[in-house]
């Protein structure tokens, strides 16, 4: 069976920036799923995924604008420690989900703390980036009731497309994994509970759109 829109695919895949660095794999956690046609995948590699089968390998070049997005330095926040009193422990590296100024949904990342200091990134990790998918496919199938409801569950858990999106609006594909758990629960094992509103203090919010 070809891959087409409604079959339910299994892959596996390794993602390597342009100087061929890896930066991701499945090698580690096994194959991944998605939905085709359904926004689980970046749209550029869904292009290139429509009409594979089983067995078949292949590479899929992306530029930045078509996988991931340019950075946005505006997203990048440097907040009074004071502020995250409320999660406890946190490191660099812990990612959570807070909301921006149109109440939409965006995961942050810490990545530079201080005594007195916490500077949040909400770019995706690989933003500005050109990159490489090798992947192998696994198989594809029909879609069954069931796999749209494990889908849905999934999606209601984490709120959180099929990997590599990392829910930052920029790309919402599949593998790459990063599922952070429902808003404000942080990949490092912090629950936060109730919003957090960081990056400015104003209560409208995390980093802007």
């Amino acid at each position: 069976m070809k891959i087409g829109s409604g079959t339910t695919v299994f892959l596996e895949y390794d993602l390597f920036n342009k100087e061929r660095e890896l930066l991701e794999s499945t090698s580690g956690d096994g194959k991944i799923a998605y939905i085709h046609g359904e926004g689980m995948m970046l749209d550029a590699l869904e292009k290139e995924l429509e009409g594979q089968e089983a067995g078949d390998e292949f590479s899929v070049e992306l530029s930045m604008a078509e996988a991931f997005g340019p950075r946005n330095e505006q997203l990048v926040v440097t907040l009074p420690r004071s502020e995250f009193a409320e999660l406890g422990d946190i490191a660099v590296g812990d990612e959570f989900q807070t909301h921006d100024t149109n109440g939409e949904p965006i995961l942050v990342a810490i990545t530079e703390l201080t005594d007195d200091e916490v500077t949040v990134d909400g770019n995706h990790p690989y933003s500005g980036m050109d990159v490489t998918f090798e992947l192998k496919i696994i198989e594809v199938r029909e879609t069954t009731d069931e796999d749209r409801e494990s889908f849905s569950a999934e999606h209601h858990h984490h709120d959180h497309e099929c990997g590599c999106g990392h829910d930052h609006g920029a790309g919402d594909g599949c593998g790459c994994g990063h599922d952070h758990g429902e808003d404000h629960e942080c990949c490092g094992g912090h629950s936060h509970g109730e919003d957090h509103e960081c990056c400015g203090g104003s209560g409208s919010g995390c980093c802007g759109g």
